[in-house]
């Protein structure tokens, strides 16, 4: 099926960064992906969309405001969603344990929909 056809669940991709630019940029490039973006600007936003919304994939960003880490987000994500896959993007590299892809600072629009596509591939033929 083409991804600009997947506009329900399957292409529901959650963005978890307290950056409104990068927030902004990320869902841009999604969008003309094909993707369906949902945006959060911090961990307990992502928790209420990743309940609400049901999305196919997660974006995180690795450090928040006062230098809070979003693992304890992704180890939610992992024990009670396995399912999802979870990109981190950063501008360090980090420890991929957590993580299903990891990218660092800055990503551009191939990359990011290239990230996408090999984490639904990855997570599909994992099933």
């Amino acid at each position: 099926m083409d991804e600009r056809k997947q506009a329900g669940i399957e292409g529901k991709v959650l963005i978890l960064d307290d950056d409104p630019e990068q927030r902004f940029r990320y869902s841009y490039h999604l969008r003309n992906g094909g993707y369906h973006p949902i945006e959060a600007g911090n961990v307990d936003e992502a928790k209420e969309y990743l309940l609400t919304h049901l999305p196919r994939i997660c974006i995180v960003d690795y450090r928040m405001p006062n230098k809070k880490s979003t693992e304890p987000f992704c180890r939610y994500v992992k024990e009670n969603m396995p399912h999802i896959p979870i990109i981190m993007i950063s501008g360090k590299d980090r420890d991929k344990t957590l993580f299903d892809l990891f990218f660092m600072k800055p990503i551009d629009k191939a990359g990011l929909l290239r990230l996408v596509k090999e984490a639904t591939e990855r997570k599909r033929n994992s099933e």
